[in-house]
């Protein structure tokens, strides 16, 4: 994984976390069919597609407000899929793209150098960032690296504005 990868995933469109087209903050309804093509891994970005496909990406939308907006976004890719040094570069990326606030970064290696547990969270005034290694209980041999960005519920209505702002004229 590298910094152009993840450029074709995520932006920061007036400082605010955008996957591919879906912004914190965005109507639920303005956001499907992005999500879709990122699902189908056929989206408009050739590089961007190739990215998804090379690391098996999934993008979704994982919580919506009561008003219908984004409210986390959530990207999970199969761990056996990245390097062990991918944690530290996801860290390095966000803090570069962010203005954040406050971090955190927690990486346990077992002997043989393997990751053992991963916590990140980037703490910024409008949202935060976390990664983490989960495994799911559906699938009892997978782990995965889990990267959330989640919005608070009172600084919903800035995003949006935020984004409305940074997309003027792509929904004209």
């Amino acid at each position: 994984m590298n910094y152009q990868e993840l450029d074709n995933l995520i932006t920061f469109k007036m400082g605010v976390p955008s996957l591919y087209h879906i912004m914190l903050g965005m109507y639920e309804k303005d956001t499907g069919c992005f999500e879709y093509e990122l699902t189908t891994r056929e989206t408009d970005n050739y590089k961007l597609n190739i990215f998804l496909k090379k690391y098996n990406v999934n993008v979704e939308r994982t919580s919506i407000t009561l008003d219908h907006r984004v409210h986390e976004i959530t990207v999970t890719i199969p761990y056996k899929k990245i390097e062990k040094t991918d944690p530290i570069l996801l860290f390095n990326y966000f803090l570069h793209r962010t203005n954040f606030v406050v971090t955190h970064f927690q990486l346990d290696l077992e002997t043989d150098n393997c990751q053992r547990a991963l916590f990140i969270i980037i703490h910024s005034n409008y949202y935060d960032i976390q990664i983490t290694k989960e495994r799911y209980e559906d699938e009892k041999d997978m782990d995965y690296i889990v990267i959330k960005f989640k919005t608070y519920d009172i600084f919903i209505d800035k995003l949006h504005c935020l984004a409305i702002i940074a997309n003027d004229g792509f929904y004209n």
